[in-house]
């Protein structure tokens, strides 16, 4: 019971959490508006569905549901590099490199679990957690020239 609680308050988070971002980056006075993008890489094709301007659709009939298990007062933590958490920085930062950045091979403890590569890594990337970090290490890098993450 308790797992199922906690997995449904996961869910619900997450749902939220995506919600919210697809609000944050449409622009509801100028629905016609070219999608997001980043370094002019499309996050999202213009015609897709998470470039849909909800603030004027009709609530899910569990609204008022998902409201409740999240918490009407509970703070959102977008984990997107919002801030600090213990002295490190918060969610995975991008890195922004051209087509022409030679790729390099990289060693992984869970090989299984990742693309094979070789990857266009800058000298100095931004990582997940801080250079300091002992957790998670992840780097996220964009190729702009490309539009491949």
């Amino acid at each position: 019971m308790l797992k199922g609680l906690i997995a449904s308050r996961i869910l619900s988070a997450f749902l939220f959490f995506l919600i919210t971002t697809v609000i944050a980056l449409s622009d509801p006075v100028n629905a016609g508006a070219a999608a997001p993008s980043i370094s002019g890489c499309l996050i999202f094709p213009a015609d897709n569905v998470w470039n849909t301007p909800i603030d004027t659709m009709a609530l899910d009939s569990n609204s008022a549901a998902y409201v409740a298990t999240i918490g009407a007062s509970t703070g959102l933590h977008p984990d997107f590099g919002s801030g600090l958490w213990n002295g490190g920085p918060i969610g995975i930062p991008y890195n922004v490199v051209p087509g022409t950045k030679p790729k390099v091979a990289i060693a992984f403890d869970y090989a299984d679990e990742s693309d094979p590569g070789p990857y266009p890594i800058p000298p100095n990337p931004q990582i997940e957690g801080g250079s300091q970090s002992t957790g998670d290490r992840h780097v996220l890098v964009l190729d702009s020239d490309n539009a491949i993450l």
